[in-house]
C-alpha cells in the first residue's frame, strides 16, 4: 500500500511537470542549463553563450527546433553574467528577477506594473513571455516581453506607443553578430507630428 502510494506521488508529479513545461510559478527558479517551452514546442527560454563565447551568459527565448535559429529576445543584453550561476525567479507579486546567484547580484528584473496574489509566467507560441495573475487570465497581463523587444519584430507584436499601459516600444540592433549588447542601430516611432517610422544610427550604443 506505502509503495501503491509512493508511486502515485510521483506520477502526480511527472503529469505536474509536464503541464508546467511552459510555466514559472511563484518562487519557482529556473537556473542555467533548465529550460521552459511553450505548449506547442515552438519557442524556448533559457540561458545561451552566444557562438563566439562560452563565458557570458544571458537569458534568452529563441525557436526551440532550429539549431542556428536567431535568440529572438534577451533580457540582460547589456549585462551578461561572467558563469554558469544565473537563475530566474518569479517573485511573490509578479516581479521577475534574473540574479547572479555567486556575487548574489540582481542583473535584469521586469517592470512590475501592479501587484498580483495568484501571479504565473508562461512562455506562449507566439514568443510573447508573460506574468499574469492565474485568476483572471493572459489577457489582463501584468507584464510581458513583447513591450521589452531586442531587435526581432514577431507576429503580434504592437510597434510604437501604447497609451493605456504607457509603454513604448523600439528595436535595438545587436552589437555584432555574437554579442546581444544593444548596437548601433535603432528603428522607432516618431510623434511629434503624425506617427512615423524612422531608423537611426545611435549616439552611445554602451548603455
Amino acid at each position: 500500500m506505502k509503495a501503491l502510494a509512493t508511486l502515485l506521488i510521483c506520477f502526480l508529479t511527472l503529469i505536474s511537470c509536464t503541464i508546467a513545461a511552459d510555466t514559472i510559478f511563484e518562487t519557482q527558479t529556473i537556473r542555467d542549463g533548465q529550460t521552459i517551452v511553450s505548449p506547442q514546442q515552438t519557442f524556448e527560454l533559457g540561458f545561451f553563450s552566444p557562438s563566439n563565447t562560452t563565458q557570458n551568459r544571458y537569458l534568452g527565448i529563441w525557436y526551440k527546433h532550429l539549431a542556428t535559429g536567431p535568440v529572438i529576445w534577451v533580457a540582460n543584453r547589456d549585462t551578461p553574467i561572467g558563469n554558469k550561476s544565473g537563475e530566474l525567479t518569479l517573485n511573490h507579486g509578479g516581479l521577475l528577477v534574473l540574479r547572479d546567484s555567486t556575487a548574489n547580484r540582481i542583473i535584469w528584473s521586469s517592470i512590475l506594473s501592479r501587484k498580483s496574489e495568484n501571479e504565473v509566467a508562461k512562455l506562449l507560441d507566439n514568443s510573447n513571455f508573460i506574468v499574469f495573475d492565474s485568476q483572471n487570465g493572459p489577457e489582463n497581463y501584468i507584464w510581458q516581453s513583447f513591450d521589452e523587444p531586442s531587435d526581432t519584430i514577431m507576429p503580434d507584436m504592437k510597434f510604437g506607443r501604447n497609451l493605456k499601459r504607457g509603454v513604448v516600444t523600439n528595436y535595438t540592433s545587436w552589437k555584432s553578430d555574437n554579442d546581444p549588447t544593444r548596437g548601433k542601430y535603432m528603428i522607432y516611432m516618431d510623434f511629434n507630428v503624425l506617427p512615423q517610422i524612422f531608423q537611426k544610427k545611435r549616439r552611445c550604443y554602451s548603455i
